[in-house]
């Protein structure tokens, strides 16, 4: 068993060649994904440092000349998928399963290698902007798209296949959801089911602003590109899924569930860290001075404790919030449950290990259970949990950050 970067085509997902990265670290979120060569970091900091480049030796590049090198590694023409290759696999002579593609962004060269940082599907989502075809002109420009009354994900799946709509913008991605409404509830926003843009407001106009604006708040939808191999062996896809309107988080097909206890089980490492509550909220929109949107939330309940809780206030900005409810739900979502003790645990399993999960059988953003037994600061019991982050390095190890969760105590 193995992980096996493969260069593609970046607009079709088409498997070129296999190339050897010798030392690379790789992190999957519910949103996003990372893949970087980190020689002076630990694994999972890669929001955290500077590291941003993959680097392979020149003699693991499969080309003898200087064009072959460079279309290779063309930057806005070539991507990069990572594979888990199983001993089955190899002996079909299949290529493995995928669990991140990107495109290659910014090459740099040197006589003896190449580096570059790879760009996420929800990166590259922001060099692409909502605006008709030849409708932003020298002088004024006021043509608009408006969608309504479409679910959030249709907005979302609407505003990437228009991108990829545009010259040049094909990606090989699969959209779902596209023609789904919003089922009305009373005490909707109207607006949060609207896709409205001006095309001179660019600076808010690419579909990874709006991906964020979709994703955001208490009401906020999970958005995730699942790659896969295709039928015929030799192209990499990525499956647009998201959650819905009533249920936000992403639908999954199977429960995994994890043990640990001091004499062993399916999983290692676990780390638990505890945080404060927070009692307040204070939540801006759009708008300026005194004309600036506003919204609040509390749970003061720990404060009159007998040995009570230090008050914790947090403030929380949107500026592209134009409803007085919309940032009131901004303050809920922040609130929610953190306005009591919380915690966060993670831990570690091994894809070589029987009785876990297979890449491409578990995600980010979907539930699991993990039963704990003699851990020392929480109660025997299986907790239910939701995976928020995935990471590793070559190994076959997998490093798993759960949500943020209330502990057992208050």
């Amino acid at each position: 068993m193995t992980w096996r970067p493969w260069l593609t085509d970046l607009q079709t997902g088409f498997l070129r060649v296999p190339v050897d990265i010798p030392q690379f670290s790789w992190s999957v979120t519910v949103k996003d994904t990372a893949l970087v060569t980190t020689p002076d970091h630990g694994v999972g900091n890669f929001f955290e440092t500077a590291a941003t480049g993959l680097t392979i030796p020149l003699g693991d590049l499969p080309a003898t000349t200087s064009a072959e090198r460079f279309s290779l590694i063309a930057p806005g023409r070539t991507g990069l998928a990572l594979l888990w290759e199983t001993e089955q696999d190899h002996r079909d002579s299949r290529p493995g399963t995928p669990l991140l593609w990107g495109g290659i962004d910014v090459p740099e060269t040197t006589p003896k290698d190449v580096s570059f940082a790879l760009q996420s599907i929800y990166q590259l989502m922001s060099e692409r902007y909502l605006i008709n075809e030849r409708k932003f002109e020298n002088g004024k420009s006021t043509n608009k798209i408006v969608w309504n009354n479409y679910s959030k994900r249709a907005l979302a799946a609407k505003a990437g296949k228009f991108a990829l709509s545009k010259p040049g913008g094909q990606l090989p991605i699969d959209w779902q959801y596209l023609n789904e409404k919003h089922i009305r509830q009373a005490g909707d926003d109207s607006t949060a089911y609207r896709l409205a843009i001006s095309a001179w407001n660019v600076g808010n106009s690419s579909v990874q602003h709006w991906y964020d604006e979709l994703s955001a708040g208490a009401d906020g939808v999970d958005l995730q590109f699942r790659p896969y191999l295709t039928e015929d062996q030799q192209h990499v896809r990525s499956l647009f899924v998201a959650g819905s309107d009533n249920e936000h988080y992403l639908n999954q097909s199977s429960f995994n569930a994890f043990q640990w206890t001091p004499q062993g089980g399916t999983c290692e490492a676990v780390s638990v860290k505890f945080t404060k509550p927070i009692n307040r909220v204070y939540a801006t929109g759009s708008g300026t001075d005194a004309g600036t949107l506003t919204g609040f939330a509390e749970d003061l309940a720990l404060l009159n404790k007998d040995i009570g809780y230090g008050i914790v206030e947090e403030a929380i900005s949107n500026t592209d919030l134009n409803a007085a409810s919309s940032v009131k739900s901004l303050a809920k979502g922040m609130l929610g449950g953190n306005s009591r003790p919380r915690m966060q645990i993670s831990f570690d399993w091994f894809l070589n290990d029987n009785g876990v999960p297979s890449i491409g059988s578990f995600w980010p953003g979907e539930e699991l259970s993990l039963y704990l037994e003699d851990y020392p600061f929480l109660p025997d019991g299986t907790y239910k949990l939701r995976a928020q982050q995935f990471s590793g390095d070559r190994s076959a190890k997998v490093h798993v950050v759960t949500d943020i969760v209330r502990t057992p105590y208050e």
